[in-house]
């Protein structure tokens, strides 16, 4: 009773309730994302101005996590459009899609280059992938599938996620957050159970009509390299793939084209915008809530609020109370998202090739999909490694 009191008093706090608003009219009113979330940041700046004043508000926006995250994010998004398009153009796309011969392979291979590369790099590269095979008209589940296995793949990589690249910087240890792979792999098999079921054919590649090989065009992917260097040796995973762009693109001698920068500018806003009026929302007022429950239990409470609130600022909390299972907590943050497009970055970079992300009605039956297969995730995590403390 006393903590269904705290959840109330949560809910109608100003910021928590606009917050709420905000989302609905996301999931209602998709096609005005961008001017829905930039009323959200209004809103809550406001309050958080009068309530801290210019000071603080500027500090909050300036402070280094949040800034480095901002830009981060409006740098990584139009790259991996561009990224995209000169993956498609090279060739490759078709090459790989012969040899990766079902769903499942594909999820895999979304699923290892999130563990190497940023789960906004797997879920681009599935994207053209899915896109390949399947055309605009790609099975949504299948969709979601790649959307949940490039945040699956990053959730015990230290390189994999924003999550985990904090948790990294805070002094959790590499082997640590591995852990989280058990649950990522047994989550990624209920993943792949479902996805299969459609009725859609993948469209059959004319053999004589497969674009030839264009070598130059594949150099620019050397952003892909850079961005993991980038992320890795800098922490600096936007100037890392902007760099290796620039040289692919000199190195190749290819046209640098513009139009899948400016194709991916709306939604680059739009997820700015919305992980920076995530960040302005009162979250340490939900620690009294948390403090009711064992961390496991919070770590598995987080992962559930992660589609509906930014998980950057929820990782920052759990790294301020201390004392979780960090590879669970990993899986939670990092794969929580997965339930709902704006949930995480993932969901809104593969928007940029199959817009239909957006029609939140069709998320029905997938949300309880990705929320089953994270408890199946979670509960093969508890089982494994209470069993080794046992043995």
């Amino acid at each position: 009773m006393d903590t269904l009191s705290l959840i109330i008093k949560l809910i109608i706090i100003p910021e928590f309730t606009l917050f709420i608003l905000m989302l609905l009219f996301l999931m209602v009113f998709h096609k005005k994302k961008l001017l829905t979330a930039v009323s959200g940041f209004i809103a809550l700046s406001v309050i958080y101005f009068v309530r801290h004043g210019a000071g603080a508000y500027s500090h909050h926006l300036m402070q280094p996590g949040e800034y480095h995250l901002l830009y981060n994010l409006i740098l990584l998004l139009p790259g991996f459009g561009l990224v995209a398009y000169y993956f498609e153009e090279s060739g490759f796309d078709e090459r790989i899609s012969r040899v990766i011969r079902s769903d499942r392979a594909l999820l895999w291979v979304v699923f290892c280059l999130s563990v190497v590369l940023d789960n906004i790099a797997a879920a681009m590269i599935g994207a053209v992938l899915l896109l390949t095979r399947y055309g605009k008209d790609a099975p949504f589940i299948m969709i979601v599938s790649v959307i949940a296995a490039s945040n699956l793949g990053g959730a015990g990589s230290f390189a994999g996620d924003t999550t985990t690249v904090m948790l990294f910087v805070s002094g959790v240890p590499i082997v640590t957050l591995a852990k989280g792979f058990v649950a990522a792999i047994a989550a990624q098999v209920v993943i792949n159970i479902f996805s299969s079921r459609h009725d859609s054919i993948p469209v059959q590649i004319d053999e004589g009509n497969i674009k030839p090989l264009n070598w130059r065009m594949f150099l620019p992917m050397i952003a892909v390299p850079g961005l993991a260097f980038g992320n890795i040796v800098f922490d600096q995973p936007g100037l890392g793939l902007w760099v290796g762009l620039f040289l692919g693109v000199i190195a190749g001698r290819v046209r640098f084209h513009w139009e899948p920068i400016k194709q991916s500018l709306e939604n680059t806003f739009f997820l700015t915008i919305l992980v920076a009026t995530a960040s302005l929302l009162p979250l340490v007022k939900i620690q009294p809530v948390l403090a009711k429950f064992s961390k496991n239990t919070v770590a598995v409470i987080l992962g559930f609020l992660s589609p509906w609130f930014d998980n950057i600022p929820l990782t920052k909390i759990s790294i301020d109370i201390g004392g979780f299972d960090w590879g669970l907590l990993a899986y939670c943050v990092g794969f929580g998202g997965s339930a709902m497009w704006f949930g995480s970055s993932a969901g809104v970079a593969i928007a940029l090739k199959f817009p239909q992300v957006y029609e939140t009605k069709r998320w029905l039956k997938p949300f309880f999909i990705v929320m089953l297969s994270y408890l199946v995730g979670i509960m093969a995590y508890i089982g494994i490694f209470s069993f080794f403390e046992l043995a």
